[in-house]
C-alpha cells in the first residue's frame, strides 16, 4: 500500500468500458501535485490521509483510500477537503453531462455519527478575466456545493449521484451557492467554466466546544472512491455508434474506394463504437475520396442553431498510409428551400487521420463560414462543390443528413490510402448567446482618400466589450441617416472584428469622375443583434477611375473569324490587362512581354459579344491535363443590377443569378449548368487560335443559353451596373500555370469560390439606368398612388409619378407583355412623399410594358407602350 498527498493532469480520461468520462480512476498513482488539500486553520488535529490502494476495488485495478478526522473548532463546526484543479488559466467543461457519480465504499463509519457530511463542490470562474483564472486565484470562483449523508453507511459499495443543476437549496438532487465562501460572480453556474472540483467533509456545530475550542470533537472514519466520473448527455446526441453496423447509409467514393463499418464492443464510451475502416482511390486530378452518408428524406437532425459546437469521439487505432494527405470531413445536408433543394456545408479537419492512437474529443464548431468558401475546421462553409448554394446561410434546424468523408489531396494522385478509426457519440455541445441587446454604434467612422489609387480607406474603431462581432460597411453619395434608404450600398458584410478597414475601389463608366462619398458602419454581434450606424462626416472627395464597361453597340457583321479589326474601329472601350496595370492574384509575370490582353465585349438583347486578342510570350495547351494549368480565361458574372449590395457570399440563381464562363482552347464551358459546353472549337460561333506564342478569342453567345432553370430572363440596359471578373490563367509550359491576372483587386485565384472577390463594371455608357426626383409635396400625401407615365406612347424615355402615403419598402417592376419581369425601377424603402422616376427605352424592343407598384398593403398596375 502506497501513500500519496497528490494531483494529476488536466485532462478528462476516457473510461473505455462504463460508459463515462472519468474524472480519476484511480487505477494509478497520483502525482504527488494532483490534488490541494485544504482544513480549518483553527484545527491541528484535522486531516485527510490519501492512499492508493487495490485491496477494496469496485470498477478497474485501484482506489482511493481516504482516512480522515474532522474537529468542529468553530461555532459553526469544521472542515477539510481534496480539490483538483485545472492547470495555468485552463477551465474543466462539464457543461455536455447531466450527472458527477462516484462509486464509495464506507469502510469505518464516522466515529460521531449525525455530525458529518460529505460536500461536493465546483468552482466556476465563468466571472473572472482570463488572465486571472489561476489556482492562486480560486476564491474569486463561485463556489456551488451540493450534500451527500452517507458516512454513517454501512460498510459495501455504493453509488454517489450528483446532478449538474442548479437546486436553488441545500440538496443531494443538484447545487446551490450558499454563499458561505468565494465571489458572488454571476451567480449563474456555467458548468463549462468550471476551475475547481473538490470532496470535502464538514462536520457540524454539535462537537463545538466554546470554552475550549481545542477540545472540539471529533468525526473519524474511513471511506474508499472509485472511479468519479461524468455521465450522462446534457445535448441531443446525433449518434451514439452503438448499432452503427446495421444503420442505413449511402456510400460514394471515387475508384475502388470503400469504407467497412463494424461494432466495436472491446473500446468504446458507450454500448459500443463504430469502426471505420477506410480506403481511398486517389483517382481524380484532385485527389479522391470515400464518404457514408447518414440520415433520411423525412426528419431533420435536432435543431442546432441553439448550440455552439458537435463533439465527436475517435480513436485513431490505425494511422493514414499518407500522413498528412487525406483528411477527415462531416458533410451536413441542408434543405431549407425544400426537400428537392440540397445544400452541402463542410467541415474539415487534419488532426483526426494523423493522430496518435487513444480516445480524444474533437470539437466542431457550428459557425456558418458562408458559401463559396473553402473547408476548413473554423466551421461549416458550402464551397459549391455539390449541392446548390440555396439562400447562402446555414439554416441550423433544417439539417436532414450528415455524412462522414475521407479526402485524399492531389498531392497523391493515383495512389491508395488506408486507415482505420473508430467514433463514438457524435453530439450537439455548447449553448449559443441569448441576449438581444444590440452593440453600441461603432466609433471613429471615417475615409482615407488615396487619390493615386482611386480608393477609400474605410476606416471605424471596434465595439468595446463586444467578442466576435461582425461589421457591415455602407457608401453613398449622400449623408447617411438610414442605411437602407435608396442610394445607399452595402460594400461588404461580415466583416471579422480587428480588421477596422475597408478598402472601397472607386470607378465610373468610361471616364475618370469626381466624386463625393459618404460612409456608415454598423456592428452585429454573435446572436445576430446589429447596431445603429457609426456614420462619417463630412464627405470624402476623390476621383473615381474610369473603367471599359460593355457596349451596348456590338460590332456590325461580327463573325467570329479571329480578325478583330470591326473590334479595333468600333470605339469600344477595351479591359486590358498586363503586369504593370492588372492584379496578380497568384504566381509571377516577368513584365508586360509576358502577357498583355486587350479584351473587348458587347451585348445586345440577343447576344453577349467577347474577344480577346492576347500577346503572351508562349501559348500553351495540352488537352492530356487540366485546363486551368494552361491559357484559359474564366469570366464571373452576374447578370443583375448588384446595387444596393451586398455582393452574393455564393453563386445564385433566380432573380439575381450569377454565372461563370471557360474560354479555352477544347470550347466554351458552362461550370454552373452541369458543366455544359457551349461550343466546340468547331462551332461557328466560337474562335480560338493560337499563333505560336499568341492567342486570339472571337465569340457571342445566346442570353437564353446563359440562364438555365429558374434564373430570370436578362434584358440589357444602359446603365445596370453588374458584377464581374477574370481569371486569366497564364502558362509558358504545358500545364504548369505561371500565374493570373484578373479584374477584381482582391481575386487571389478564389473568385470561383463567391462573388464577394468581384468587382464590376457597367453596361452602356451610363451610372444609373433611371433617376429618381424626390418631389415630395410640404404635407404628406392623402393616399397611394400611380399615375399613368408620360407621354404614353413613348421614345425614348418617359416619366412615372407615384405617392407614398407611409414610409416602408417599395418595389416598382416593369413587365414585358408575356408577364416576364424585365426591370427593377425600385427596390428599397422611401419616405412618406410623392416621386418620379424616368423610364429610359434603351434595350427594350417596341410593345406593350405594364409597370406594377406594391408598397405595404397597396398594389397597381399600369400599361405603357414602346413605341420606336
Amino acid at each position: 500500500m502506497k501513500r500519496y498527498n497528490l494531483l494529476l493532469s488536466l485532462l478528462l480520461f476516457p473510461c473505455l468500458a462504463f460508459g463515462q468520462e472519468a474524472l480519476n480512476t484511480f487505477d494509478a498513482a497520483l502525482d504527488s501535485s494532483y490534488w490541494n488539500f485544504e482544513h480549518v486553520s483553527s484545527s491541528t488535529q484535522t486531516f485527510t490521509n490519501l492512499f492508493y490502494v487495490n485491496d477494496l476495488v469496485k470498477q478497474g485495478t485501484g482506489s482511493l483510500k481516504v482516512d480522515y478526522a474532522i474537529q468542529g473548532t468553530e461555532s459553526w463546526g469544521g472542515y477539510a477537503n481534496i480539490m483538483h484543479g485545472a492547470d495555468t488559466t485552463a477551465l474543466f467543461d462539464f457543461s455536455p453531462y447531466t450527472h458527477l457519480k462516484v462509486w464509495y465504499y464506507n469502510a469505518v463509519p464516522q466515529s460521531k455519527p449525525g455530525t458529518t457530511h460529505i460536500r461536493v463542490l465546483l468552482k466556476d470562474m465563468s466571472d473572472v478575466s482570463v488572465a486571472n483564472r489561476t489556482m492562486a486565484n480560486i476564491t474569486q470562483a463561485e463556489y456551488w456545493y451540493s450534500h451527500f449523508f452517507i458516512l454513517d453507511a454501512q460498510p459495501g459499495w455504493n453509488e454517489l449521484v450528483l446532478p449538474l443543476v442548479d437546486v436553488a437549496q441545500q440538496s443531494d438532487q443538484g447545487l446551490w451557492r450558499p454563499g458561505w465562501a468565494g465571489a458572488a460572480g454571476n451567480n449563474t453556474l456555467n458548468l463549462d467554466a468550471i476551475k475547481a472540483w473538490k470532496i470535502e467533509w464538514s462536520v457540524d456545530a454539535s462537537v463545538y466546544d466554546a470554552a475550549n475550542p481545542q477540545n472540539s470533537g471529533i468525526s473519524a472514519g474511513t471511506i474508499y472512491f472509485d472511479n468519479i466520473a461524468l455521465y450522462g448527455h446534457a445535448f441531443p446526441v446525433i449518434n451514439y455508434f452503438d448499432t452503427t453496423a446495421t444503420m442505413t447509409a449511402s456510400f460514394a467514393g471515387t475508384g475502388t474506394s470503400s469504407i467497412s463499418v463494424t461494432d466495436n464492443k472491446l473500446e468504446f464510451f458507450e454500448t459500443a463504437s463504430a469502426q471505420f475502416d477506410w480506403k481511398v482511390d486517389a483517382t481524380e486530378s484532385w485527389g479522391g475520396f470515400a464518404s457514408l452518408k447518414y440520415g433520411n428524406d423525412t426528419d431533420f437532425l435536432p435543431d442546432m442553431k441553439g448550440n455552439t459546437h458537435m463533439t465527436l469521439r475517435y480513436n485513431n487505432f490505425l494511422a493514414s498510409s499518407s500522413p498528412g494527405n487525406v483528411v477527415f470531413r462531416i458533410q451536413l445536408y441542408e434543405y431549407s428551400e425544400g426537400a428537392n433543394s440540397e445544400e452541402q456545408w463542410i467541415y474539415e479537419t487534419r488532426d483526426v487521420l494523423d493522430a496518435a492512437t487513444g480516445w480524444k474529443k474533437l470539437l466542431i464548431p457550428l459557425e456558418d463560414r458562408g458559401t463559396g468558401v473553402t473547408p476548413n475546421a473554423e466551421g461549416f462553409s458550402n464551397p459549391g462543390w455539390s449541392g446548390v448554394a440555396g439562400n447562402s446561410k446555414l439554416d441550423w434546424d433544417k439539417v436532414k443528413k450528415y455524412e462522414f468523408a475521407f479526402s485524399a489531396a492531389p498531392a497523391i494522385q493515383g495512389t491508395v490510402s488506408t486507415g482505420g478509426v473508430l467514433f463514438d457519440n457524435l453530439e450537439l455541445y455548447g449553448k449559443r448567446q441569448t441576449d438581444f441587446e444590440p452593440p453600441a454604434a461603432p466609433k471613429g467612422v471615417a475615409a482615407v482618400p488615396d487619390a493615386a489609387g482611386n480608393f477609400n480607406l474605410v476606416i471605424w474603431q471596434d465595439v468595446p466589450n463586444e467578442a466576435g462581432e461582425k461589421y457591415t460597411v455602407y457608401a453613398s453619395k449622400q449623408p447617411i441617416t438610414d442605411v437602407t434608404a435608396p442610394g445607399v450600398e452595402v460594400l461588404a458584410e461580415g466583416v471579422a472584428e480587428n480588421t477596422q478597414t475597408y478598402v472601397h475601389y472607386l470607378y465610373h463608366p468610361l471616364a475618370d469622375q469626381a466624386v463625393t462619398y459618404y460612409y456608415a458602419v454598423t456592428a452585429a454581434d454573435k446572436v445576430g443583434n446589429v447596431s445603429v450606424p457609426g456614420v462619417s462626416f463630412p464627405g470624402v472627395n476623390n476621383t473615381a477611375k474610369g473603367i471599359a464597361t460593355i457596349s451596348l453597340n456590338p460590332p456590325a457583321q461580327f463573325k467570329a473569324d479571329g480578325i478583330l479589326t470591326e473590334w479595333e474601329n468600333s470605339g469600344i472601350k477595351p479591359f486590358v490587362f498586363k503586369k504593370s496595370v492588372s492584379h496578380i492574384g497568384l504566381g509571377v509575370f516577368d513584365n508586360d512581354d509576358d502577357l498583355t490582353l486587350t479584351m473587348y465585349m458587347a451585348m445586345d438583347n440577343q447576344y453577349f459579344y467577347f474577344a480577346v486578342d492576347a500577346i503572351d510570350n508562349v501559348f500553351s495547351y495540352d488537352p492530356a491535363g487540366d485546363w486551368w494549368q494552361d491559357d484559359a480565361i474564366e469570366m464571373f458574372f452576374g447578370l443583375y443590377d448588384g446595387r444596393p449590395g451586398p455582393p452574393h457570399a455564393a453563386r445564385l440563381r433566380g432573380a439575381k443569378p450569377d454565372y461563370a464562363l471557360q474560354f479555352r482552347y477544347d470550347g466554351l464551358f458552362h461550370p454552373d449548368n452541369s458543366n455544359r459546353q457551349l461550343y466546340t472549337r468547331d462551332s461557328t460561333d466560337y474562335y480560338f487560335e493560337g499563333f505560336g506564342s499568341d492567342y486570339i478569342i472571337e465569340t457571342r453567345v445566346k442570353l437564353t443559353d446563359i440562364t438555365f432553370g429558374d434564373d430570370a430572363p436578362f434584358l440589357p440596359v444602359n446603365g445596370m451596373r453588374i458584377p464581374l471578373d477574370f481569371t486569366i490563367h497564364d502558362a509558358d509550359v504545358l500545364n504548369t500555370r505561371d500565374g493570373i491576372m484578373s479584374l477584381s483587386p482582391i481575386n487571389n485565384d478564389n473568385s470561383w469560390q463567391s462573388p464577394r472577390n468581384w468587382t464590376y463594371t457597367w453596361i452602356g455608357d451610363r451610372e444609373s439606368p433611371t433617376a429618381v426626383a424626390d418631389n415630395r409635396n410640404d404635407g404628406v400625401p392623402a393616399s397611394y398612388s400611380l399615375s399613368q407615365n408620360y407621354p404614353n406612347p413613348f421614345n425614348p424615355s418617359s416619366k412615372i409619378t407615384y405617392a407614398i402615403r407611409t414610409a416602408g419598402l417599395v418595389q416598382l417592376e416593369l413587365y414585358n407583355a408575356l408577364g416576364q419581369k424585365v426591370r427593377t425601377l425600385v427596390d428599397g424603402v422611401q419616405a412618406a412623399g410623392t416621386y418620379t422616376l424616368e423610364v429610359q427605352a434603351d434595350g427594350l424592343p417596341s410593345g406593350i410594358y405594364f409597370y406594377r407598384i406594391s408598397a405595404g398593403d397597396f398594389k397597381q398596375t399600369r400599361k405603357m407602350l414602346l413605341m420606336k
